[in-house]
């Protein structure tokens, strides 16, 4: 808005949970680049790639990452839409975490979280935590005290940023739990995943995730 960056470049981090206790995969570069869309109201950018560790070989993991841009609105969604690229009877991946961050470009003033009876506002300055683990209940964490309880949240967060609000919100958040917010005055972000036990990705299937930044 007005010219002025306030986020920092997107983040996708997945943990695997392996015999000798985690492995980080972070996205290698896209090996394809695709312009779907270029039209006057909407544009459409698609990226393909891999997840790997640094210094080993790529994995069967794959990302498939849509950016959806809209004229004279100050927002853009994202669909991401992560496979494991490996034969159906293939080792299933072992997925201990899987977070997308958004750095903010100056420290958020005020942030809260959409709850099911309104927004839940946090502490200034600790990190604060939305985790909704199955659908009959959600809670929210500031530090390391419990703030708000609820049923079914909404799916976002916001974070005040002079001269106005960001907003991160996930669709579907609450029924495609376990699924966690959080969010620090420097950052925004998701769990994809939020289970207190990996999740065992078999080989061939694919989950895709939406979300809105405003």
């Amino acid at each position: 808005r007005q010219g002025n960056a306030r986020l920092g470049p997107l983040n996708l981090e997945v943990t695997l949970a392996t015999d000798g206790g985690s492995l980080r995969l972070d996205p290698l570069p896209a090996t394809q680049v695709e312009v779907e869309e270029s039209g006057p109201l909407h544009a459409v950018v698609r990226l393909q790639g891999g997840l790997g560790h640094e210094g080993q070989a790529p994995s069967s993991l794959r990302y498939d990452l849509r950016f959806h841009a809209f004229a004279a609105l100050p927002e853009f969604r994202m669909e991401l839409t992560l496979v494991n690229a490996a034969p159906r009877e293939s080792e299933p991946l072992s997925i201990a975490a899987a977070r997308l961050t958004l750095p903010l470009a100056s420290p958020a003033a005020r942030r809260q979280f959409g709850g099911d009876r309104g927004a839940h506002q946090v502490d200034e300055s600790a990190a604060a935590r939305l985790v909704q683990a199955d659908d009959l209940g959600y809670r929210v964490t500031s530090g390391d005290a419990e703030v708000a309880s609820g049923t079914r949240a909404l799916g976002w967060v916001a974070a005040q940023i002079d001269p106005g609000w960001c907003v991160f919100a996930v669709r579907h958040f609450w029924q495609n739990h376990p699924k966690a917010l959080d969010t620090t005055p420097s950052h925004v972000g998701v769990d994809l995943w939020a289970g207190e036990q990996p999740f065992e990705w078999e080989g061939g299937l694919a989950k895709t995730h939406e979300v809105v930044v405003t």
